[in-house]
C-alpha cells in the first residue's frame, strides 16, 4: 500500500512537471477556516478528482494561507473540498461535507482561488445539555482571473 501511494505521489509530480511545461495558464488555491469550536480532522482539495494537497492534524488557517500552485490546462475544472470537522468540547459531534466547484481557467490567464470555511457549529457544546444544537460548516469559494504576467 505504502508503494503504491508513493507510486501515484510520483506520478502526479510528474503530471505538474508536465503541465508547468506545457501551459502558461494557472491555478492558485487559498484557504481560510473560521470558528470557535470547530477543528479539522481531515481537509482534502482535489482538481478534476485528483487530490492536490491534503491538510497535515487539525488544520486552521485563520490568515489566507496558499496551499497549491501549478500550470493547467485552459477550460472548465472542477475544484473539491472535502472536509471533516469534529468540535473541540466532544469528539464523537462530527460532520462531513463535500463541496465542489466548476471553475472557467481562461488562457493564458492565472486563476486565484480563495476558499472560506466557517464553522458555527454548537452541537458538541450544546446538545448533552439541553438536547438541542446544530452543525453549521459554510463553504464558500471567490475566483479572479488575471492576465499571466500581472
Amino acid at each position: 500500500y505504502d508503494r503504491l501511494l508513493a507510486d501515484v505521489a510520483a506520478l502526479r509530480a510528474r503530471v505538474a512537471a508536465v503541465s508547468d511545461t506545457m501551459y502558461r495558464t494557472k491555478i492558485a488555491i487559498s484557504l481560510e477556516t473560521s470558528g470557535d469550536h470547530g477543528r479539522s480532522a481531515s481537509l482534502a482539495v482535489s482538481i478534476d478528482d485528483g487530490i492536490v494537497w491534503t491538510s497535515p492534524p487539525s488544520f486552521r488557517a485563520e490568515d489566507t494561507t496558499k496551499i497549491y500552485e501549478h500550470s493547467v490546462a485552459p477550460g472548465h475544472h472542477a475544484l473539491t473540498v472535502e472536509i471533516e470537522r469534529r468540535d473541540d468540547r466532544d469528539d464523537t459531534y462530527r460532520s462531513t461535507q463535500r463541496s465542489r466547484f466548476v471553475v472557467d481557467v481562461p488562457n493564458d490567464q492565472n486563476l486565484g482561488v480563495v476558499v472560506k470555511l466557517w464553522d458555527d457549529s454548537d452541537i458538541g457544546g450544546d446538545f448533552r445539555s439541553d438536547h438541542k444544537g446544530q452543525y453549521e460548516l459554510r463553504v464558500r469559494m471567490r475566483a479572479r482571473a488575471e492576465a499571466v504576467g500581472k
